[in-house]
């Protein structure tokens, strides 16, 4: 879109026709109805996001300078930030190095593991309780570290949905202190559970 301009200057004593007036209005609309190109807006204007039709994605080579990511909303994810990402798909992604923090659980008759809010757990057992897994997606691999109390001698009771090697569920190490560390992975509805390493 070219600029607006003036088709007539007035001046005293001149007599403005219909005809000037609508001259003057059909350039005016004429010019906006063409768009608004980045000579039309000033270096300090703002457009309201809601004003803009976006039917594609709007890349580096679309913007001026940066935008700061505190002004969008649920949408910019910056590659130098410390972010959270909730509910993203990577795909063929590769990581390096990858911490997942141990999550320790306080000791119940039924422990719960949500896989939600961790892979890693810790428990120090106080007797002998019942684990359950929750909000666990296909595919999930998450560790499990159960160390005895002082005393020693507990046991544990595993959900039905997990599956040991030859139908066997594993018997804890029963000296005190002593940590038995296992692996699982979900497969639709079972749990594959792995032994690995005892009387650590």
């Amino acid at each position: 879109m070219a600029f607006v301009t003036q088709q007539t200057v007035a001046v005293t004593g001149q007599v403005l026709t219909a005809a000037v007036w609508n001259t003057e209005f059909q350039n005016i609309i004429n010019s906006f109805n063409g768009g608004i190109d980045n000579a039309n807006i000033a270096n300090a204007a703002g457009i309201a996001y809601s004003k803009l039709a976006l039917s594609n994605s709007v890349t580096n080579g679309d913007l001026a300078g940066s935008i700061n990511p505190a002004k969008i909303t649920n949408t910019a994810v910056t590659l130098t930030d410390s972010q959270a990402l909730t509910n993203k798909t990577l795909t063929g992604a590769i990581t390096n190095a990858t911490v997942n923090p141990i999550s320790t659980l306080t000791y119940g008759g039924t422990i719960d593991l949500n896989l939600n809010t961790s892979n890693h757990f810790f428990v120090l057992l106080a007797g002998s309780p019942t684990f359950t897994f929750s909000n666990a997606d296909d595919g999930q691999c998450f560790i499990l570290h159960v160390k005895q109390g002082a005393g020693g001698s507990m046991t544990v009771t595993w959900p039905l949905a997990v599956k040991w090697a030859g139908s066997v569920n594993p018997v804890l190490t029963t000296t005190g202190l002593k940590i038995d560390t296992f692996g699982f992975i979900k497969n639709g509805s079972d749990f594959y559970g792995y032994i690995i390493g005892k009387n650590i």
